[in-house]
């Protein structure tokens, strides 16, 4: 069955560094802000919600999704970061605090 499409309901993203966005930014607490990743890659744009800017003892960091198993959590997904390009999706949550 065909899906319709409602052109009226898309999100525009503002793509940064023409390989990601970010979307659903959603603060947490001091400690922790949710948001939604939106990566360019050569298979088609993929989107991985549920990451998190956690502060930490060593400063800010991204978190990806995971569960518990057992007596400790698991990433559910993960992809490897530049250090300029985590320094660039903290800033770009900040941002949209």
């Amino acid at each position: 069955m065909k899906k319709k499409t409602d052109k009226k309901n898309e999100k525009k993203l503002t793509w940064i560094n023409d390989s990601f966005a970010i979307d659903g930014v959603n603060n947490y607490s001091d400690e922790c802000t949710f948001f939604n990743l939106h990566v360019k890659s050569e298979i088609g744009d993929i989107v991985i919600y549920g990451c998190r800017v956690v502060s930490g003892s060593k400063g800010d960091f991204i978190a990806f999704p995971s569960k518990k198993v057992e007596d400790r959590y698991l990433n559910i997904c993960w992809i490897q970061l530049s250090d300029d390009i985590t320094a660039a999706i903290i800033d770009a949550v900040s941002d949209m605090i």
